[in-house]
């Protein structure tokens, strides 16, 4: 599935269990950063090219056995049974969904192979003690998701499938300081015979040119500049509508 499909699963997931009556602190619904965030876990955790996958993980133990974790939140067999006497949530009997009533390590691999039951499953792990530290993909720094690292490839998909599908719906629309005068956007570079022979002797004969290495950093640079006018927006929209930007 896409990311833009695993966050309508999500929000639909999370309205089911605010409307059965269950409080929830981490709501991809209505918070931009907490659909984000569980977007971005799922393509860390069950990335397949630019779509997420629902089965089991890849990853091996020390005998060379497949990892107990299945769908595209990899939820683990941790949460395979009942947890309501540990003071903390439960995923199997939780009392605000039946989808896992009377759920055992045998049957929920099946249930968590459903995306929508993942959803529920990963909205109800997401409201634990732990939070999104039940993740390693989230505490590790080599995902950037944590960090909300745009620069990572899982950051960047959850944020713009958040913002495709969420900030639209909760907020005004806003100009928010695009590139977008033909005037302002940059078409070309000028490349000088220094700048190109001091770049030839530093790089590898196999390099791009320097005319394409130079336009490629200016153009980043301008999405950079997009990217944080952005953010700032996305921030001023919360707060005009009242909306909790983040934990």
């Amino acid at each position: 599935m896409t990311p833009l499909e695993l966050a309508i699963m999500l929000i639909t997931a999370a309205t089911s269990l605010k409307d059965a009556g269950m409080e929830l602190e981490v709501d991809p619904s209505t918070n931009f950063m907490d659909l984000a965030t569980l977007v971005a876990i799922a393509y860390a955790e069950n990335e397949q090219g630019e779509n997420i996958g629902s089965g089991q993980s890849t990853l091996k133990d020390e005998e060379g056995n497949l990892e107990i974790s299945f769908g595209p939140f990899q939820v683990n067999e941790f949460w395979y049974k009942d947890k309501s006497k540990s003071g903390d949530t439960t995923v199997v009997n939780n009392e605000y969904t039946d989808v896992f009533d009377g759920a055992t390590p045998k049957t929920m691999p099946k249930l968590l192979k459903d995306p929508l039951n993942s959803s529920l499953a990963a909205i109800i792990v997401a409201n634990s003690k732990k939070g999104f530290e039940n993740w390693t993909t989230y505490t590790s720094d080599v995902y950037g998701i944590k960090e909300q690292n745009y620069e990572s490839k899982y950051w960047k998909a959850g944020f713009n499938t958040a913002a495709e599908k969420l900030y639209k719906i909760n907020t005004p629309e806003v100009d928010v300081g695009l590139v977008s005068n033909q005037d302002d956007i940059v078409k070309e570079v000028e490349v000088s015979d220094v700048e190109e022979r001091e770049y030839k002797s530093q790089v590898p004969k196999e390099a791009p040119p320097y005319g394409l290495t130079k336009f490629t950093t200016v153009k980043n640079q301008e999405l950079d500049k997009n990217f944080r006018n952005l953010m700032r927006k996305i921030s001023e929209g919360f707060a005009a509508n009242g909306i909790e930007k983040d934990k």
